[in-house]
C-alpha cells in the first residue's frame, strides 16, 4: 500500500512539472491538478489497465491539464449548426440539425472530456462517472481499433476517421507524451520500491 502511495506520488509530481507551463505550478493549482492525476490512476488500476496508466495521463493533461470538473465548449451532434441566440437579455443555444438527422446540443466533461450524450449511461441527464466511462472508452477504442486509431476514434469519433488530419496529431502528440511518461512511471516504481525497504 505505501509502495503503491509513493508511486502515484512520484508519477504525478513528475508529470505535471514537466508538462505544466508554469516555472513553479502555484499550490492551489497544483493540489487540485495532483488529486486528478492520482484519480486517474487509481481508476486505470481498478479497471485492470494499470498498462496503459502513462497513455490515460497524457489524454488527461491534453484535454483538460488534470482539471477534474473541466467542461468544455457548446457543440452539436451529427455536424448540426450551433445558434446563439437570447431570451430576456440571457445567451441561449441550440442545434439546427441537418436534414434527416437529429442533433444534440451538448458539451464534453470530465478530465478526459467524454461526451455525456453518447458514453453515459443516462445520456446529458444524471449522474456519471466521467472518469470512469472515459477509461473504458479509450480502453475499448484500443481493443477494438488498434493504438493509434483508437486514440483517433476516441478524439474525433469514427466517421471519415482515416482523414481526420486533426484526430491524427491528436493522437501521436498523445502518444510522444505517453513515451515522456512511460519513464516516469518506471523511475516511480524504483524509487517507491527503495523507498518501502526503508520504511520496513
Amino acid at each position: 500500500m505505501v509502495e503503491f502511495v509513493v508511486t502515484k506520488t512520484i508519477i504525478c509530481l513528475m508529470t505535471i512539472n514537466t508538462l505544466s507551463d508554469y516555472k513553479e505550478t502555484p499550490s492551489t493549482l497544483l493540489r487540485k491538478q495532483f488529486k486528478t492525476c492520482t484519480k486517474v490512476i487509481d481508476e486505470s488500476v481498478r479497471q485492470g489497465e494499470q498498462d496503459r496508466i502513462p497513455l490515460f495521463l497524457a489524454i488527461a493533461w491534453q484535454e483538460s491539464r488534470f482539471h477534474e470538473e473541466a467542461v468544455g465548449k457548446r457543440l452539436c451532434t451529427n455536424r448540426g449548426k450551433l445558434v446563439k441566440y437570447k431570451v430576456r437579455k440571457k445567451t441561449k443555444y441550440k442545434c439546427i440539425p441537418k436534414p434527416d438527422k437529429k442533433s444534440t446540443l451538448t458539451r464534453a466533461r470530465g478530465p478526459m472530456q467524454i461526451l455525456p450524450v453518447y458514453h453515459c449511461p443516462k445520456g446529458e441527464r444524471g449522474k456519471c462517472d466521467y472518469l470512469k466511462e472515459s477509461i473504458e472508452l479509450l480502453s475499448s477504442n484500443l481493443e477494438t481499433y488498434g493504438y493509434e486509431k483508437g486514440i483517433m476514434v476516441y478524439a474525433g469519433g469514427l466517421q471519415n476517421i482515416e482523414k481526420n488530419k486533426v484526430a491524427r496529431a491528436y493522437a501521436r502528440r498523445s502518444m510522444r507524451r505517453e513515451k515522456t511518461l512511460n519513464s516516469f512511471v518506471k523511475k516511480a516504481v524504483t524509487w517507491a520500491g527503495w523507498a518501502a525497504k526503508l520504511l520496513k
